[in-house]
């Protein structure tokens, strides 16, 4: 339960908070299963808080400080998180659908099976981040920086990944069905197993990238940089492969036959 003496002063408004904490900076924090919702809390500074449970539900928490915060099972749907800063916060399996992060900072951050569907993330820093298994479905991910981060597992279905930085991502396992990653760097990614059926990959960077055992079903990667990617045992059927550049570094048993046909494989 939240400390009642800080919730009260929490409810006296952000300039009275930060002010208070300042004052009381090895005060450790306590607003777990605090109510929240609908909240203005722009600009506060709860960093190191222990937030778990907490109810965050449409919350303007605009460039408010969330580093090393533990967020366990918060509720921060819809929640307005512009230029926060989460790095290195707690957000394990975090409901967080709908909300809005456009150029927050969630370096270091622990998001592993968190429930981003339909969350706004353009710009955002997700270099590092842990977003294994994590429902990222029909999220806007648009120029995010996202290297190193893992994706493993994760759902990426009909993402908008336009011009994301994903180099060095783990995407193993991850489905990424008609996501559009256009223009998007993936360079050393490893996307073993990945799902990228009717993905959009055209003009994309995938060079040096692992692709073994990829459903590339219906993609495009017309003008991709392929330079020493590995693609073998992936499935192409209907693949849009034209005005490459580079060239694979490793492509055998191609499958070249739908699912629903006898398999098929080619080496070139």
């Amino acid at each position: 339960m939240a400390n009642e003496e800080q919730l009260a002063i929490l409810k006296q408004g952000v300039e009275a908070w930060n002010k208070w904490r300042g004052e009381n900076s090895a005060t450790e924090i306590d607003l777990s299963g605090a109510e929240l919702n609908d909240t203005h809390l722009r600009g506060i500074d709860l960093s190191k808080a222990d937030l778990t449970g907490a109810r965050l539900v449409g919350a303007d928490l605009w460039a408010a400080s969330l580093r090393d915060a533990s967020l366990l099972g918060v509720h921060l749907d819809k929640a307005a998180l512009m230029e926060a800063d989460l790095t290195n916060a707690y957000l394990h399996q975090v409901t967080l659908r709908r909300a809005h992060f456009g150029k927050a900072i969630l370096t270091g951050a622990n998001l592993e099976g968190a429930n981003l569907s339909s969350a706004e993330l353009m710009n955002a820093n997700l270099v590092n981040t842990n977003l294994k298994g994590a429902d990222l479905t029909d999220a806007g991910l648009g120029e995010a920086s996202l290297s190193g981060a893992d994706l493993s597992r994760a759902t990426l279905r009909d993402t908008w990944l336009v011009k994301a930085d994903l180099s060095r991502a783990n995407l193993r396992d991850t489905d990424l069905r008609e996501a559009n990653l256009s223009r998007a760097k993936l360079r050393d990614a490893d996307l073993r197993g990945a799902n990228l059926f009717e993905a959009n990959l055209s003009w994309a960077d995938i060079s040096g990238a692992n692709m073994t055992g990829v459903n590339l079903i219906g993609a495009s990667i017309v003008g991709a940089n392929i330079d020493k990617a590995q693609i073998t045992g992936s499935s192409i059927f209907a693949i849009n492969v034209w005005d490459l550049r580079g060239q694979f570094e490793e492509q055998k048993d191609l499958i070249i036959t739908p699912k629903w046909k006898p398999v098929v494989t080619v080496d070139n």
